[in-house]
């Protein structure tokens, strides 16, 4: 009989991310925890409505961040996540020559990232 050797955490440790040059962000970096994105359920983003929708994927993965205005913490909920978030995933990140999005995708997606120790 198979037996659970390791279980996912439902979220990540908090993983940093520095823009190269943002004009929305002061300091230009952001802290995020993310839940898993599995695999297989990108499949239902493909086939709903007949065409991809990582974005949501992404958007949806994000538990917590560190973003504060006036010195008060923004709130995290999916109106708040369309405003301020949304513009960020484009962004270029500082070294690398990809854009926050498609890292948080790419965190999100290795399952490691989440193994409970």
């Amino acid at each position: 009989m198979p037996e659970l050797k390791k279980e996912l955490k439902p979220f990540s440790e908090w993983v940093r991310f520095e823009f190269e040059d943002n004009k929305l962000l002061d300091p230009p970096e952001i802290k995020l925890k993310m839940s898993p994105i599995y695999a297989f359920d990108t499949l239902d983003y493909i086939f709903s409505e007949g065409r991809a929708n990582i974005t949501n994927s992404i958007l949806e993965c994000i538990q917590e961040w560190n973003l504060e205005k006036g010195g008060k913490k923004i709130p995290l909920d999916k109106e708040t996540k369309q405003r301020h978030l949304r513009p960020l995933l484009s962004a270029k990140l500082k070294g690398e020559a990809t854009m926050l999005g498609w890292k948080v995708y790419l965190y999100a997606i290795n399952l490691d990232n989440f193994v409970k120790n």
